[in-house]
């Protein structure tokens, strides 16, 4: 008998999975992988699913270099940073919203970061947070980004002075009406 503390949490290997790594393939023994059939309530793991632990796994995902200011992307013209193995090298991922119409202003190459997939009605919705940049222009876009942000919030709040006066001007209007035909037909 073990102690629960000394038991690692076991994988199972599925296409599509969300990490960024594989089982070793030829490097260990095949009875150091286990198989168990059966066991589990899930149709997948009761298939016979071999599972794998953490010190099994290598990094599976090597992406593409960024080279001239361009962002590696994929055919759907997005990088897939489900974990943080999966941001090229030379990239910097930005995850700050409305970043991206900030980048295309500036005319920095920026590609939108699919942090995974959600599943709407059926269909599965890619959820984008932020943009992937190259490093030398992260400094521009960041300081850029901030200055329009702390616009947009000076401007919020110019805007929510402008309709507090409007509301307090309405109910100062309806209290003079209200006075004034008090005074005019209460005699």
């Amino acid at each position: 008998i073990k102690h629960r503390l000394c038991a690692a949490p076991k994988k199972g290997k599925r296409p599509g999975g969300k990490g960024a790594e594989t089982m070793f393939d030829g490097r260990i023994d095949e009875e150091e992988r286990e198989s168990l059939e059966g066991r589990a309530q899930s149709p997948v793991a009761c298939s016979g699913t071999k599972l794998f632990g953490e010190w099994q796994t290598c990094p599976l995902y090597h992406s593409a270099l960024a080279e001239k200011g361009r962002v590696p992307r994929n055919q759907y013209g997005n990088v897939e940073v489900f974990s943080q193995a999966m941001i090229p090298p030379g990239t910097v991922h930005m995850p700050f919203p409305r970043i991206g119409s900030t980048a295309t202003r500036l005319g920095i190459d920026a590609a939108p970061a699919v942090m995974g997939f959600e599943t709407r009605g059926g269909r599965s919705i890619p959820q984008v947070d932020g943009v992937v940049v190259c490093e030398e222009n992260s400094a521009v876009l960041l300081s850029s980004y901030l200055r329009e942000e702390e616009g947009r919030a000076t401007r919020r709040m110019k805007q929510q002075e402008q309709e507090a006066t409007f509301r307090w001007r309405k109910i100062l209007r309806a209290l003079w009406m209200r006075r004034r035909m008090r005074e005019r037909y209460t005699e």
